[in-house]
């Protein structure tokens, strides 16, 4: 959460692994759902992924791993006597990284509209929407690396962007993947009483 080393990143910290650890419930979940109850293999990959992400933003956060790529990143420029001209490499590593972003995002706006999966309630959506979250905290990470006067300005200033998409898509993980819990239990007790009416 680009927070200093303290209280404040020690409640990054803990909100980064209670993330990941309801993450990997929902993706244990999902595994053991996906043969009994049809669901798709992809929910558990998600799960999977999320989990492993904010583990590795917790532990990055803990050892402050992040600050120190920066300050080596701009000691390798000083290195190289390109530190005055990091505006045109920082600017050049934000357009590509727009340009990815852009491109998809809008891959992924395509195939979401093409399945529907955000029209229809369910396990699918739920998922999704963890997606959306874990490419939302990748580019804040990634924007916070390149480091860049206008960026950070956005970042840390005003409105604190920096603290609303991290917070954000936390929080948008943890409750989603809790959610998801849920829905799962629900679902299978609906289906264990399908199943004992038909056997009545």
């Amino acid at each position: 959460m680009s927070y200093s080393s303290g209280i404040l990143g020690g409640i990054a910290v803990m909100l980064y692994l209670v993330a990941a650890l309801s993450a990997l419930r929902s993706m244990l979940a999902a595994r053991e759902a996906t043969a009994g109850m049809g669901l798709p293999q992809w929910h558990a990959r998600v799960w999977l992924f999320a989990g492993v992400l904010f583990l590795l933003l917790a532990v990055s956060r803990q050892l402050g791993l992040e600050e120190a790529l920066r300050a080596a990143m701009r000691g390798e420029l000083r290195a190289e006597r390109a530190y005055d001209d990091r505006w045109d490499i920082q600017s050049i590593t934000a357009a590509i990284l727009v340009v990815v972003a852009s491109l998809s995002a809008m891959a992924g706006a395509v195939w979401t509209w093409r399945s529907g999966i955000l029209q229809r309630p369910g396990l699918s959506r739920i998922t999704l929407l963890a997606v959306i979250s874990c490419g939302a905290m990748l580019m804040l990470v990634a924007l916070r690396m390149v480091s860049m006067h206008i960026i950070d300005s956005v970042l840390y200033r005003g409105p604190r962007l920096n603290w609303i998409v991290d917070i954000g898509s936390t929080l948008a993980v943890l409750g989603l993947s809790r959610h998801y819990l849920v829905s799962l239990r629900t679902r299978a007790r609906q289906g264990g009483r399908r199943k004992h009416s038909d056997l009545a």
